[in-house]
């Protein structure tokens, strides 16, 4: 009577653990159903969106433009023109004490008048020794080439040369009157002569068949030049 009992008692207990297996294994099923799939990551937040409304949009608060007073800015000074260099010369004659700038002029100057610049320069040397300030004949001859205002007033006028002290404006004149006496065709001792003594001693010499000592002494000191 007793075993009997037990089994019965035995066999009610494995039919509730059986039936409570059943809804424990049915209640895991329900919530794995409800419950989001979350592929093993972790769970992202959903934002919920609301629906577009009619309502207007809000307006933006957009400043007004601010307005500024032009600025002036200084103007950037002109470039300065570019100096030109000067010219710097080397003396053509060494063993002359006239600045080589002036041997320069004197020499373009002989070459437009197709005059000897060595014969120039021995002119120059006969009446100053190359003195620049050289004043002879009572103060009356003046300069480099001893020219006398008394004689070659219009000449200096037309060259536009009025200060004989001036090197390059004394050769200016000097040159142009000996220039003349050349172009009076009877040779270079006469033109020297009338250069230094005027067209009437010249021509005596020259009747003569003479040469007048400066004419020489000019000539031979041409020479010297040339060496």
């Amino acid at each position: 009577m007793k075993d009997g009992y037990r089994k019965g008692e035995t066999a009610i207990m494995a039919t509730a653990l059986t039936a409570a297996v059943v809804c424990a294994s049915l209640l895991v099923y329900i919530n794995a159903e409800d419950a989001p799939e979350t592929y093993g990551g972790p769970q992202v937040p959903t934002v919920e969106t609301s629906e577009p409304s009619d309502a207007p949009a809000p307006m933006l608060c957009i400043p007004e433009p601010v307005q500024t007073e032009p600025v002036e800015t200084a103007e950037e000074p002109e470039p300065e023109p570019e100096t030109i260099n000067e010219i710097v010369y080397a003396p053509i004659w060494a063993d002359i004490p006239l600045d080589a700038e002036l041997q320069h002029y004197i020499a373009d100057v002989c070459a437009e008048r197709h005059i000897d610049t060595a014969v120039v320069l021995a002119v120059i040397q006969k009446e100053s020794t190359y003195i620049v300030d050289a004043i002879g004949d009572h103060g009356r001859a003046q300069g480099l080439m001893q020219v006398q205002a008394r004689w070659h007033g219009a000449r200096m006028a037309e060259l536009g040369c009025d200060d004989m002290l001036d090197p390059f404006e004394n050769v200016t004149v000097g040159i142009d009157f000996l220039d003349e006496m050349i172009d009076k065709g009877y040779g270079m001792e006469w033109a020297l002569t009338a250069y230094n003594g005027g067209e009437i001693r010249a021509h005596k010499y020259r009747d003569a068949g003479e040469i007048s000592s400066y004419a020489a002494s000019v000539l031979e000191m041409a020479e010297d030049i040339r060496r």
